[in-house]
C-alpha cells in the first residue's frame, strides 16, 4: 500500500499476478548501481534503446520516471521493484504483511518436529 505507484498500477500488478507471476531482472543502471526491474514490454524496450542507463545518468530523467509512478498510465513506464513482487495477490499495508508473517511464525514455533 505504501508504494508511490498509481493505485490502478498497483491493481495491474496484483492483476497480472492472478494469471502469471511476474519476473523481474537486476540491471546494471550504472558503474554503481543495479536494480530490479519487472521483466515487461517497456523494460525489453528500454533495455534494448539504452534508456535505462541513459535515464540514470541524467537526474532530471530519474525524477520524471519517479514522478511517472505517482500519476496513471495506461502502460506503465519502467517499473522498479522488489524480489518479491511475483508474490503480490493483494494491495496491502506493511504493518498487516508483518504482522500476518509473525502470525504464522508463531503458529508454526509451537509445532512439534517430526521425529525420524
Amino acid at each position: 500500500e505504501e508504494s508511490p505507484l498509481h493505485p490502478s498500477i498497483k491493481e495491474k500488478v496484483v492483476s497480472y499476478n492472478r494469471k502469471r507471476p511476474l519476473t523481474t531482472t537486476l540491471t546494471p543502471v550504472t558503474d554503481t548501481l543495479n536494480m530490479r526491474f519487472i521483466h515487461n514490454k517497456a523494460y525489453r524496450r528500454a533495455l534494448a534503446s539504452g534508456q535505462i542507463v541513459e535515464t540514470f545518468q541524467d537526474k532530471e530523467k530519474v525524477f520524471a520516471l519517479s514522478e511517472a509512478f505517482g500519476r496513471e498510465h495506461a502502460q506503465p513506464p519502467l517499473i522498479y521493484a522488489g524480489t518479491g513482487v511475483y508474490k503480490l495477490r493483494a494491495v496491502e499495508p506493511c504493518a498487516r504483511i508483518i504482522e500476518d508473517i509473525l502470525t504464522e511464525y508463531r503458529r508454526l514455533a509451537e509445532l512439534e518436529l517430526p521425529r525420524f
